[in-house]
């Protein structure tokens, strides 16, 4: 597990660019949530355990996904049901596509080592509505192994924030 203080981590946000997803937007994805998963609504999704997470990691997923859309300047597709049934964390912009790495301000992010072919644009959700860019990683740092902490068995965490970049 990677020794640096989540602490730390958190410190840095301030002078971040962040991104406010609207309360509009955290409503309109319960309710796409609560479709998704076929039951009546909210608080039948909040009484199981695995609603509640697969609400909360939808909410982690669009949101860092607008978030970094902010972030290139792109404008954010209206929230639809097919759009967050057939989410994808890819983003396209001039001739280059990204790849969005969402992660909680509770845990580092975590990836499995790959041959990375595209960069990853890494975003930190604050809370349910706030998220925090913290850059791109391009596919020479994310190539470096050394830019990553064995976390598990198979996922590693990425600690090379410092190696991040803003320009594109």
């Amino acid at each position: 597990v990677y020794k640096m203080k989540l602490t730390n981590l958190n410190s840095k946000i301030i002078n971040l660019p962040q991104y406010k997803f609207g309360k509009t937007h955290v409503s309109n994805l319960k309710k796409i949530c609560v479709k998704l998963l076929d039951l009546k609504d909210l608080g039948k999704l909040k009484d199981r355990y695995e609603g509640q997470q697969f609400l909360e990691n939808k909410i982690r997923l669009i949101g860092s996904y607008y978030a970094a859309l902010d972030f290139l300047n792109i404008k954010k597709p209206d929230l639809s049901f097919d759009a967050v049934k057939n989410h994808k964390p890819i983003i396209k912009k001039d001739n280059e596509t990204y790849v969005v790495v969402n992660f909680s301000n509770k845990s580092f992010p975590l990836l499995k080592i790959i041959e990375f072919k595209k960069p990853r644009i890494f975003v930190m959700e604050i809370s349910e509505n706030k998220f925090c860019v913290f850059g791109v990683g391009t596919i020479n740092v994310l190539n470096d192994k050394s830019n990553f902490e064995q976390n598990g068995s198979n996922t590693y965490a990425f600690k090379a924030f410092n190696k991040l970049i803003f320009e594109i």
